[in-house]
């Protein structure tokens, strides 16, 4: 009967430690289709990782390209601001010409009297001329 008691403890001792491993193997291991979920994200963060560095390299290089953008964009403002200042300047020429322009036209056309001298003149020359041919 001893000897039937080890028997049974070599058998009923590694199934009680077995049972166990058994009931609880969806807490402790991984069911194949949740080791290739594992798998695939693990294989999704290394990629990540390894894109970090260049994301990071091009942010740089965007806010650089953002600062020179800024730079120029103030450039461009201060000269459109001294173009529109240029325009200004120009137009308080043109109209200073055209004023200039005016007052030589007003200078230059003769008044009521002057132009009347000028015809009693030609009639005089005229007559003159005409005498002196005739005599």
């Amino acid at each position: 009967m001893r000897y039937d008691n080890r028997l049974f403890l070599l058998f009923a001792v590694p199934l009680l430690l077995w049972i166990p491993v058994i009931c609880y193997a969806e807490d402790v291991c991984l069911t194949e289709d949740s080791a290739r979920r594992l798998v695939v994200e693990i294989t999704q963060c290394r990629m990540t990782d390894k894109e970090i560095p260049i994301y990071k390299s091009t942010i740089a290089e965007l806010n650089k390209q953002i600062a020179t953008d800024g730079e120029i964009s103030a450039a461009k403002d201060v000269t459109l601001q001294e173009d529109g200042k240029t325009i200004d300047r120009y137009k308080e020429l043109a109209t200073y010409q055209t004023q200039a322009c005016e007052e030589k036209i007003a200078a230059a056309k003769p008044t009521f009297a002057e132009g009347a001298m000028k015809i009693i003149g030609g009639f005089v020359v005229g007559a003159i001329a005409t005498a002196f041919l005739l005599l």
